[in-house]
Formats: C-alpha cells, structure tokens, sequence
C-alpha cells in the first residue's frame, strides 16, 4: 500500500456514489414491496403470483448497484486475477 494522497478526492467521490447508489436501492426495494402489497391485497396477486413477483423484483436493485461497476471501478474488473509486481 503506498501512502498516495493525491488519491482521497477520488476515494471521496467513489464513497459519495456508493451511498447515492445504496439511497436509490432503498426507495427502489420500498417502492417495489409496496406495489406489490397493494397488488396482494387487492386480489390481483395470489400466493403464487406474490412469490413470483417478490423474486423477479429483487433483482431491481441489484441491477441499480451493478451501475457502479461500470461507472467508477473499471481499473478494479481489468485487474482481477493478476498479481501484483511492485
């Protein structure tokens, strides 16, 4: 590890977009979850279609958080699985 300070504004920006992103997850699962017990309680949804429901939107956020792979980690994907040489 070297002590590189040139680096904490980048390490604060990536910390602010976590957090934004993790905010968004939360309204996004609370937001679905609602949906979905107005659709249950109302009768559209039965047993198997909340079940069904309920798996297929967990996916929703997880699909929010992968935002971040792309965006601000690319230099983390390209050096997975090689070793260090310094």
């Amino acid at each position: 590890m070297k002590d590189d300070f040139s680096k904490i504004p980048e390490a604060i920006e990536i910390g602010r977009s976590v957090g934004t992103i993790a905010k968004q997850d939360f309204v996004i699962w609370g937001t679905v979850n609602v949906i979905g017990l107005v659709l249950v309680f109302a009768r559209i949804l039965g047993p198997e279609g909340a079940a069904a429901y309920n798996f297929l939107t967990d996916f929703l956020p997880l699909m929010n958080s992968m935002r971040l792979l792309g965006e601000r980690f690319p230099e983390v994907l390209r050096n997975i699985g090689r070793r260090k040489t310094d």
